[in-house]
């Protein structure tokens, strides 16, 4: 697969309560909840329950004051293909002036540890690998959960990477400057799936955290 995989950022304080932690590896939420830790833990395990097709090959330990549940999860990313076929098209007089693009469907490994006390939870989540088509691949989830990149050192760093690769493709003078006058357009359809790619990953983290906070918070008996 041609895999040009860009740095992406996900803001450091998400929506709500949900932090990403120092070390940049995971996100936290402690939500206070009217219930019992015995009730916390009941209603936690029914999320699990309700969220994966079987919770017992989800569930790693469960116990009164914990619960770790390594799972999965699906994200679809924007990315823009330039291997040395693509480099030495852009500088054809009749390319389009463009890499070619698709919308690439990763499952994201995933480990949540929700520590339980009375009247409240802690949940952390982690993401741990990344895997296209059964095939482990870069864990570029990193790059979301970085600091921002400005698009000024965004352009410039993306600039040298396809200077240096471009380099020794024995193009002429006249190919060669197609290939420069087009590149800016290249990495502005980039930075725009940067930011897509962004807001993807921060809606994705987020509905996690709501949906176990939602299921806790809003539960209400049944009332058959």
């Amino acid at each position: 697969m041609k895999n040009l995989i860009y740095i992406i950022l996900i803001c450091p304080l998400l929506a709500l309560g949900q932090t990403l932690n120092e070390d940049k590896t995971s996100y936290t939420e402690v939500v206070e909840v009217d219930a019992t830790k015995a009730e916390i833990n009941q209603k936690l395990i029914s999320w699990i329950a309700e969220k994966y097709k079987s919770a017992q090959d989800v569930i790693q330990l469960n116990t009164e004051d914990k619960i770790i549940v390594n799972g999965n999860f699906m994200i679809n990313i924007f990315q823009a293909n330039c291997d040395a076929n693509d480099l030495r098209l852009l500088s054809h007089p009749k390319s389009l002036g463009l890499c070619p693009t698709s919308k690439i469907p990763y499952r994201i490994d995933k480990s949540m540890i929700l520590d339980i006390k009375e009247g409240k939870y802690r949940l952390t989540f982690t993401p741990t690998a990344s895997y296209f088509q059964s095939k482990k691949v870069s864990n570029f989830f990193i790059g979301y959960m970085a600091d921002l990149i400005s698009e000024e050192d965004f352009i410039l760093q993306r600039t040298l990477e396809y200077q240096s690769r471009i380099t020794g493709m024995g193009l002429s003078s006249k190919r060669r400057k197609l290939f420069d006058n087009r590149i800016p357009d290249v990495i502005s359809q980039e930075y725009q799936y940067y930011i897509t790619n962004r807001e993807i990953w921060e809606t994705t983290i987020n509905a996690f955290f709501n949906s176990i906070r939602t299921s806790l918070t809003d539960a209400k008996e049944n009332d058959w």
